[in-house]
């Protein structure tokens, strides 16, 4: 695995763990659940070879995902949706979420982190 992807793997577990902190604001939470999957389709872009932008847009990550023939599994909370937490919670207030809304948001978190994780390994192991 090249550096650059192992960095942002380990970089985005560091945003999953902070997400999951006992007591954390909403808003850090929904940072921190964007900054992770941000970083988890950054190390699948990495890790195909590609370049990928100095953004925080997660539908545009996918969609150059999309372009390179992966394709991120169906989850609970759209992408865009948290594309909200990269900005809002730096310059303005994010929209509030709600204790069901909440679970579904780590429960992305992980389909996101399952998924680009076994894709990595599919792409190290390929001759």
């Amino acid at each position: 695995m090249d550096p650059q992807t192992e960095l942002l793997l380990q970089r985005s577990a560091e945003d999953e763990a902070t997400m999951l902190l006992e007591g954390i604001p909403a808003a850090a939470f929904g940072f921190h659940a964007q900054q992770a999957i941000e970083k988890l389709l950054k190390a699948l872009i990495a890790a195909r070879g590609g370049k990928y932008p100095r953004i925080h847009d997660l539908e545009k990550l996918d969609a150059m995902l999309r372009l390179a023939g992966e394709a991120l599994p169906v989850v609970s909370v759209p992408l865009e949706d948290l594309t909200l937490y990269a900005l809002n919670f730096r310059y303005e207030e994010p929209p509030p979420i709600d204790p069901p809304l909440h679970e579904n948001v780590i429960a992305t978190v992980r389909i996101v982190r399952e998924f680009v994780h076994r894709r990595i390994v599919e792409l190290d192991t390929q001759p």
